[in-house]
């Protein structure tokens, strides 16, 4: 199915007229896959030749990780002219407050010099006066101007962390994506050394490929909104949840209690149950949607990369079975030669045999 994407996606380009680039071939795989219905609405909009200006504004817009330095410069300019004119501001504050003291300083002297005239007095005392009210009025303009600049750099801040948050979050589901996915993986490896206390869970949608027919696209969307709205729902806040294509869910915890790994499989379970039942009424002919569950811990992997893969060992031994099971590998058991064995368990928790 991939290459099939891949030879639409090359075709297309070839057709329109469009550069194969790769924030270009990005934009054609989120349209085609209905991954992103908003996206693929604006990019029908720009008609049979799109022009290489309107496809950078759809980069720029729905796949900001492509664009991050141009954003990252605009930004950059704009707290740069928030602060320049906060700077020229302080100083006419500055002028402002050297004005007032000078007329402090000017009045004082004239009133010592005096002598008891009340009209020279009162004469000083009106200038004091309206140098005190244009004081005022420059510190109210001050802040004012202050609250503005803070107000544009919050929002340029804003701007920022909006694309962050785009740019690791899978449109379609809301949960995250593979980048931010491999981007956990990667932070877990900070310290240089391998996370003692964490297991990987990756689940797969079996017939979920009934979706990639071209008159499914609307569905699809829909339940890829429903499947991420139902487990950020469900699922517990300190664990990660995304949406990686390939498999389709993982689940990053900090524990390696096979108890908790078949809870998390069970709340995922119980949380989709409800999209698959929705997905069978509304195509009765088709298979049902199911839901098989492999996982690996730290104890059984000697790096990241080694407990993924056998993460997704353990989710193809998984798949032969029927749904409501997960499959955690064991790489205890040698008693195949070098093929690892995986302990198999139950949706109810109770311990099965191990595969053979």
């Amino acid at each position: 199915m991939r290459q099939d994407i891949s030879a639409r996606i090359f075709s297309i380009m070839a057709r329109m007229g469009i550069q194969p680039s790769p924030a270009n071939y990005e934009l054609l795989h989120e349209i085609i896959s209905g991954n992103n219905p908003v996206l693929r609405d604006r990019f029908m909009q720009l008609g049979n030749a799109p022009s290489p200006t309107d496809l950078a504004q759809l980069a720029e817009e729905f796949l900001p990780h492509h664009c991050g330095q141009a954003l990252g410069d605009r930004c950059a300019s704009a707290i740069k002219a928030e602060l320049e004119q906060l700077i020229g501001s302080l100083s006419k504050v500055q002028q402002d407050v050297d004005a007032y003291s000078s007329a402090l300083a000017t009045a004082t002297a004239n009133i010592d010099t005096a002598e008891g005239d009340r009209n020279a007095i009162r004469s000083q005392l009106k200038q004091l006066a309206d140098a005190t009210v244009r004081q005022r009025e420059s510190n109210t303009s001050f802040a004012a101007t202050v609250q503005q600049r803070l107000s544009a750099i919050t929002a340029v801040s804003a701007t920022l962390d909006e694309a962050e948050r785009v740019k690791f979050t899978h449109p379609a589901t809301g949960l995250h994506n593979r980048r931010s996915f491999n981007k956990h993986l990667a932070d877990r490896l900070g310290s240089g050394k391998m996370p003692e206390d964490f297991s990987i869970v990756l689940a797969q949608i079996g017939n979920f490929r009934i979706f990639e027919t071209g008159n499914m696209t609307k569905i699809k969307t829909q339940v890829l909104a429903h499947v991420g709205a139902m487990l950020r729902k469900a699922m517990p806040a300190h664990v990660f949840v995304g949406w990686i294509e390939t498999p389709h869910i993982a689940v990053l915890t900090d524990s390696t209690e096979h108890s908790e790994l078949e809870r998390l499989a069970s709340i995922m379970k119980a949380a989709l149950l409800p999209v698959f039942e929705d997905v069978h009424r509304r195509l009765p002919n088709y298979l049902p949607l199911t839901l098989s569950c492999g996982a690996c811990d730290a104890y059984n992997a000697f790096s990241l990369a080694d407990m993924l893969e056998k993460a997704e060992r353990a989710l193809i031994d998984a798949e032969k079975y029927p749904n409501g099971r997960l499959v955690i590998f064991d790489a205890s058991d040698k008693s195949q030669g070098q093929r690892h064995n995986y302990a198999l368990y139950q949706a109810d928790d109770e311990r099965a045999k191990p595969v053979r």
